[in-house]
């Protein structure tokens, strides 16, 4: 909901002004992956090497609007590069064309990143949050890597009926709380990337309205400025009139 509120003119907030919030439960922390043959280990470099041939390096996304499109588009602004978006029918799709080297990079989960990146077929530049996650700790941030204040992180947390009483609410996210301070679940939870964070209805309602302004803020400075690759829409990415960045000098 948050992404479609940023990536919008407007949105209705029925569900915003219905749906109690009851707690925070988990961050989900995405990797900017580029192909090995991309000339930049390192985010540093990686913003020189855009700023020399501005328009040639591009992103791929699950499609216009999906938060590792906003995670790019945010990029491109706070860092002030030209890197053009490639959309796909999803990520799968886009990851397989940054495999293949048809698209520069992109934004993607952690348990999708990982194989490859182990396997030598990806590398990372950074991670989304302000710090760095538990489940993937060794990766730096954005933030810390020279885009100050980049924040791409995505959350979940659990919401409640309308008219559901407060201690009810109350009580259900004492029993989330403990449930995710098990240590097995813990445990779980960050193998799959996923990291648990203990929440509470305050946390959450602060969430709902707006409380990772970073992200907002850094949505909002984007929205009207994308730059979108030629033969690419609602009908998916043709990657072969996407700039290969193999040929970029």
């Amino acid at each position: 909901m948050r992404s479609t509120r940023a990536s919008t003119r407007s949105c209705p907030t029925t569900q915003r002004a219905t749906s109690p919030p009851i707690t925070h439960t988990v961050n989900l922390t995405n990797l900017l992956v580029v192909h090995p043959d991309v000339a930049a280990k390192t985010l540093p470099e990686l913003i020189a090497l855009a700023r020399r041939v501005p328009g040639k390096l591009t992103f791929g996304s699950a499609g216009n609007g999906q938060s590792n499109h906003l995670s790019g588009e945010m990029l491109r602004s706070m860092a002030g590069i030209d890197i053009v978006h490639v959309p796909y029918k999803g990520s799968a799709a886009a990851m397989t064309d940054v495999l293949a080297g048809h698209i520069s990079m992109m934004f993607v989960d952690l348990l999708s990143a990982m194989p490859q990146v182990k396997a030598g077929k990806l590398r990372v530049i950074a991670a989304t949050g302000l710090q760095r996650s538990a489940a993937a700790p060794e990766f730096p941030t954005l933030n810390e890597s020279g885009v100050a204040g980049f924040n791409g992180n995505s959350w979940l947390g659990l919401v409640g009926r309308a008219g559901t009483p407060k201690p009810v609410l109350y009580r259900l996210a004492e029993v989330v709380t403990r449930g995710l301070l098990v240590e097995g679940v813990r445990q779980r939870l960050l193998e799959q990337g996923v990291e648990p964070v203990v929440g509470n209805v305050r946390a959450v309602r602060q969430l709902h309205r707006g409380g990772d302004a970073p992200v907002s803020n850094g949505r909002k400075r984007c929205r009207h400025q994308a730059r979108v690759a030629p033969g690419s829409g609602t009908a998916g990415c043709d990657a072969r009139r996407a700039n290969r960045f193999g040929k970029v000098p």
